[in-house]
């Protein structure tokens, strides 16, 4: 009997250290989740602040881009291309003489031949 009663005693000091144990175990993963939890919202703060830095960086180095000029008037009017567009007329009429007058000798030699 008092060995039964020193095993029970036994069992409950094993109960008990086992369950401070698990206590402080789970003490423990509560503080470390904490400190993860913690560590990630430092960690997006500075990749946020990072990234607002880059771009800040990235805004002052770039210079004044234009893409295009303002609009200025022109001093003079833009040529036409009048003497350009008066020659190739006169050489395109030319052509066009030219290949009449061949057309109409081969006709006149084809009538005079037969």
């Amino acid at each position: 009997m008092e060995r039964n009663i020193q095993l029970e005693i036994l069992t409950r000091q094993s109960k008990q250290e086992l369950d401070a144990l698990a206590r402080e175990r789970d003490n423990r993963l509560a503080q470390l989740d904490r400190d993860v939890g913690r560590l990630k919202g430092l960690h997006d703060d500075l990749a946020k602040n990072y990234n607002q830095a880059t771009l800040a960086k990235a805004q002052q180095e770039v210079e004044d881009v234009r893409l295009g000029a303002a609009a200025v008037p022109a001093d003079l009017p833009a040529p036409r291309g009048l003497a350009v567009k008066s020659l190739l007329a006169l050489v395109v009429g030319g052509m066009i003489g030219l290949f009449a007058a061949v057309i109409s000798d081969a006709v006149a030699t084809a009538e005079s031949g037969t």
